[in-house]
């Protein structure tokens, strides 16, 4: 996928999408540290048309395709950590910041987590420092790396799966 292959992105706000333009190649959006949203990678809008012929896949239903696939490659960890990220950056309380921190830590970063994703050793050691001192952004590089690494390689995969190709005919079929 190109860097331009996409106009419009999808940004994760709950269970749906809002249209944000960009020339990013995501179907969702945090193009910039302004925009307090994520991106889910992609290399193509799945809500948009692709072609006259191509139908429109709901932005809800295109997520849980993701999901499927990731499940189906065992990588779902991924998107998970990607979400709580995304929900973390919403925090207001101090205190609660500082749990929810510990508990991302836990369950995705630390080496003996349960939901382990794969990021290099000094991305994870500047992750545990930051923890240490919550902020908002404490989880960015993290995030970031597991966020290249869906758009590189899982995303890519899903696009050519069985499962995405189910999606768009289940959504052809609604449409007729």
């Amino acid at each position: 996928a190109s860097a331009g292959a996409g106009k419009y992105l999808h940004v994760l706000t709950g269970k749906c999408f809002r249209k944000v333009t960009s020339g990013d190649a995501w179907l969702g959006g945090q193009l910039s540290k302004s925009v307090n949203y994520g991106r889910v990678p992609g290399s193509r809008n799945l809500g948009e048309k692709s072609s006259a012929a191509a139908p429109r896949v709901s932005p809800a239903d295109g997520l849980a395709a993701f999901r499927a696939f990731l499940k189906t490659e065992f990588s779902e960890e991924n998107l998970e950590f990607w979400l709580a990220c995304e929900d973390f950056k919403k925090t207001r309380s101090a205190a609660k910041l500082a749990s929810k921190a510990q508990r991302i830590f836990e369950e995705f970063i630390d080496v003996q987590a349960p939901r382990e994703v794969n990021i290099d050793f000094q991305t994870r050691e500047l992750t545990r420092r930051n923890v240490q001192e919550p902020s908002l952004s404490c989880f960015d590089q993290a995030q970031g790396k597991v966020h290249s690494l869906m758009e590189k390689d899982s995303y890519p995969r899903f696009l050519r799966s069985k499962i995405y190709t189910d999606l768009l005919s289940q959504t052809q079929r609604r449409l007729s």
